[in-house]
């Protein structure tokens, strides 16, 4: 089933933000945030990993900035709350979000469809974005800077003089970083040579307001190792991966590989009526790898982990 909202869908962002989505990768790891790309969770992130060391999960990777240059303007594409405002605004330059067996957003900015998708290779702790220019008349520069939050998922990060700053470049467009010596190293690496600008620097009072209503400290400061440039003209793709593994294989062949695994299996599912086939293509997100090595149950996102009370009562669910 493809779930789809139109631009007024995104534009209205008190119901927007109450629509969000769920990827996740077989350990127990996950992506997620709302249809605008605004959290309002201290759990959304694009990169939440269950790091077996401290048998917790931890939002690394929390949002990816993006914003298009042309004709001497700048366009964010990100959208954030802040205390008393929403800034940047870039789901005014939403025309659709959907999702079918990943997500999906198209911007349209004038004459210019800018497409990007994200999706979560299974069994790894890995993202991979694809950006794609799909209509411009003009070449444009393409900007995105990482956000990190490295901190346990029920926790916020602060401003801290303990974080690393340094982003070390490493051979064949791989970045790594690794804030705290407590938590795995972060890598990036592109699929075409993009220029890497460091210039760290601590985002301030991002508002969750999901926690707000829950009671729950709800600012949180993000971390910027620094901005990726690249230009691009009609047609180009750029892969753009974060991972706690260093890269070897090919982040445009991993993606295809995985969307082509989800493809098969929402095909063998035809012939289900659309609820049915729903369940069945999500019930295998509930299916994860522990550090063990052994096959378990979750019965639920995004905090749950391995509880056998609640693995009983969605186990029902889980044998469809």
């Amino acid at each position: 089933m493809t779930f789809h909202f139109s631009r007024n869908d995104c534009l209205n962002l008190e119901s927007s933000l109450r629509c969000e989505w769920l990827e996740t990768n077989g350990l127990g790891g996950y992506a997620s945030t709302t249809i605008v790309g605004c959290h309002t969770r201290k759990y959304h992130g694009l990169l939440v990993a269950t790091l077996p060391e401290h048998n917790a999960k931890f939002v690394l990777l929390s949002k990816m900035g993006g914003a298009i240059r042309v004709g001497g303007y700048v366009f964010n594409l990100s959208t954030n709350k802040f205390p008393g405002v929403f800034h940047p605004t870039g789901h005014k330059y939403i025309e659709s979000f959907e999702y079918d067996t990943h997500p999906k957003t198209v911007y349209r900015i004038g004459d210019i469809r800018f497409v990007r998708e994200l999706i979560m290779p299974q069994n790894e702790n890995t993202v991979i974005l694809k950006y794609q220019l799909m209509a411009s008349q003009v070449p444009i520069t393409f900007h995105l800077n990482p956000r990190l939050a490295f901190r346990q998922i029920h926790e916020l990060a602060k401003d801290n003089i303990d974080l690393r700053v340094k982003t070390y470049v490493m051979d064949d467009n791989i970045y790594k970083i690794q804030p705290y010596d407590s938590l795995p190293p972060l890598y990036f690496d592109t699929s075409h040579d993009m220029t890497f600008y460091p210039g760290p620097y601590w985002t301030h009072n991002y508002e969750y307001l999901k926690e707000r209503s829950r009671g729950f400290a709800y600012h949180e400061d993000l971390f910027c190792p620094g901005v990726f440039e690249i230009e691009m003209t009609e047609g180009d793709e750029l892969y753009f991966r974060a991972s706690l593994n260093e890269p070897r294989e090919s982040s445009k062949a991993l993606f295809k590989q995985e969307n082509e695994r989800r493809l098969k299996e929402k095909k063998s599912f035809a012939k289900e009526s659309i609820p049915l086939r729903t369940l069945k293509q999500k019930a295998s997100q509930f299916i994860i790898k522990n550090p063990r090595g052994e096959l378990s149950v979750v019965a639920g996102y995004h905090w749950f982990n391995e509880w056998g009370r609640d693995a009983m009562i969605a186990l029902p669910g889980l044998t469809l």
